[in-house]
């Protein structure tokens, strides 16, 4: 059993508490110790049966233990591991017991899957990133460090997300699509073009709203 501790007490940081229970009933070894959270007003609460123990700080006297990265916004996700990613700290990855995937889907470390998907082939998936319940993953589809998918995304083959993305609930890519970058596509959006870096992008078919300069330094080239 390794110390396990979970980065964020939010709903997703929840979601992910009842993950870590359902994979050590597959015989893992996560020592679920709590939440680290950085909202003093949590502190020593007891949530879903464990203790909000403290700030992120609490993770430096704790090295070689697992850390879980229980937020979703990649804009939070960012600064969370600038902060955090040159501590001793393990980042396990997490697959849910149920997720369909072939054996040519290679996953980074600290991603999470969550229950309800499918990973066809030839998948890459980047560190850090996640993808929430009931997704689907068409053959040849690159995922970048960071990158949330929200439940029920469709990505056809062959479509390339950057780093840092947020893909909304029930957005869907058409085949040979790329998605730049910290770019945002908005829920049920339908992208049937490509999308430059820092784009948000709403509607069916989506149209790019928005345009913001990426932010920097990325820190995607360290968690790869």
């Amino acid at each position: 059993m390794t110390e396990t501790f979970i980065v964020g007490v939010g709903g997703l940081g929840r979601e992910v508490l009842w993950l870590l229970r359902e994979l050590n009933q597959q015989g893992e070894g996560y020592d679920i110790q709590g939440f680290v959270d950085d909202d003093e007003r949590l502190h020593g609460q007891t949530i879903c049966g464990i203790p909000v123990l403290g700030s992120l700080d609490l993770l430096e006297s704790h090295p070689e233990a697992n850390a879980v990265l229980g937020v979703g916004l990649p804009e939070v996700k960012q600064k969370i591991l600038t902060r955090l990613i040159d501590l001793p700290l393990n980042w396990p990855t997490l697959v849910a017991p149920d997720v369909q995937c072939s054996g040519y889907v290679e996953i980074g470390q600290g991603a999470i899957v969550c229950s309800g998907n499918i990973l066809t082939t030839q998948v890459d998936i980047g560190a850090f990133s996640l993808i929430n319940l009931d997704c689907t993953i068409g053959h040849d589809v690159i995922l970048g460090a960071g990158t949330t998918l929200s439940p029920g995304v469709h990505l056809s083959g062959q479509v390339s997300v950057g780093s840092f993305c947020n893909i909304g609930t029930g957005a869907v890519a058409i085949p040979d699509i790329d998605i730049g970058e910290h770019s945002v596509v908005g829920a049920a959006a339908v992208v049937i073009d490509d999308l430059a870096p820092g784009s948000t992008a709403v509607g069916n078919p989506a149209k790019v709203i928005k345009q913001r300069e990426v932010p920097g330094p990325d820190v995607s080239p360290r968690v790869q």
